[in-house]
């Protein structure tokens, strides 16, 4: 499967926009919804400005996982960057749940964690996870992060507290 992964820029917002309302329904489902604002089309316009403002920056770096040249499949986010005595960031993705199972999350964090050594210079980097998503456990251990801990009832969804697990991945010498 041709996927391509690129760091995104204000020309992204639309096909962006589209892959979060074609998939929203699903991320709700599993935890990792957004507000109802964040779906209102001049709401996210703003939002993902300021990120890419953000981005501009060196604050965090956002990726989109494309299937082709033609349609965005997921995104990665290298966020919370910290420079000095830290040199790391923490990282997040989500994939369209169509294309999960097949290895592409793991290729495209491969390629993001390039960037994060070889472009931001960082040192490391931090991921976390509900304990109940096996899906990105599993997409960060093959990606050679390692588990470190959890953070007990962390946070509330659907009423319930749940332990957030939480991996690294040491990528600088």
């Amino acid at each position: 499967m041709d996927i391509q992964v690129k760091l995104l820029c204000i020309d992204d917002a639309d096909e962006l926009f589209a892959f979060e309302v074609r998939n929203r329904t699903y991320f709700e489902r599993i935890g990792l919804g957004h507000g109802a604002d964040y779906y209102q089309r001049n709401s996210f316009q703003a939002s993902f400005s300021e990120l890419i403002a953000e981005q501009e920056k060196g604050v965090h770096y956002l990726y989109g996982v494309w299937l082709g040249i033609e349609r965005m499949i997921g995104r990665i986010n290298l966020y919370n960057v910290e420079r000095g005595i830290f040199d790391k960031a923490e990282i997040g993705f989500r994939l369209d749940p169509a294309f999960q199972g097949q290895g592409i999350m793991t290729r495209a964090l491969e390629v993001v964690l390039d960037q994060a050594i070889s472009v931001y210079r960082l040192y490391r980097v931090e991921a976390r996870t509900a304990s109940y998503n096996a899906v990105s456990q599993r997409v960060l251990e093959k990606a050679g992060f390692e588990y470190i801990g959890k953070w007990r009832a962390y946070f509330n969804f659907d009423g319930v507290r749940h332990d957030c697990w939480l991996y690294e991945k040491i990528i600088g010498g």
